[in-house]
């Protein structure tokens, strides 16, 4: 990006942090308004190498040929190419890609944690409620205590 010397002080900050950005491979697109930054957008360039290497893998042809011929019923090849198992990219083994991309979901400082699989629910009970049914009895079967006078 260069110098900042030439930038009005009460823009440097806006810059710096542009310049920051584009330091880590964020790609922009200033349109002809009177503003700085009219439009910034930011892509993964994993997904076009996902799309690359998808013809690359023998096995993921050979999915994609059962989805053309219509024997495969789990994947879906959509309108921009893309070889889908439900809503989930099919990622091909080839030139370190798998890790390329667990790299990025670990080590970026642009990611949350992905999720988790487990879920829990606080449910609201009443004091009987929290009885296992095993240890419930009917009524009828129970017998009174003599209580000694």
């Amino acid at each position: 990006m260069g110098s900042l010397a030439h930038i009005a002080p009460t823009k440097r900050l806006l810059a710096k942090d542009i310049q920051r950005l584009e330091d880590t491979c964020i790609r922009f697109s200033v349109g002809n308004s009177e503003a700085l930054l009219a439009c910034a957008q930011a892509k993964s360039s994993l997904v076009e190498r996902i799309k690359a290497t998808q013809y690359e893998d023998e096995r993921l042809c050979k999915y994609r040929d059962g989805v053309l011929t219509g024997k495969s019923k789990d994947m879906i090849v959509e309108s921009d190419g893309f070889l889908r198992m439900g809503d989930r990219l099919c990622v091909a083994d080839v030139d370190g890609l798998r890790h390329a991309i667990l790299e990025e979901a670990h080590n970026s400082k642009y990611t949350i944690h992905p999720g988790s699989t487990k879920m829990y629910h606080a449910k609201s009970n009443f004091i009987g409620g929290k009885v296992k049914a095993e240890h419930r009895r009917p009524a009828g079967l129970l017998q009174q205590i003599e209580i000694p006078e």
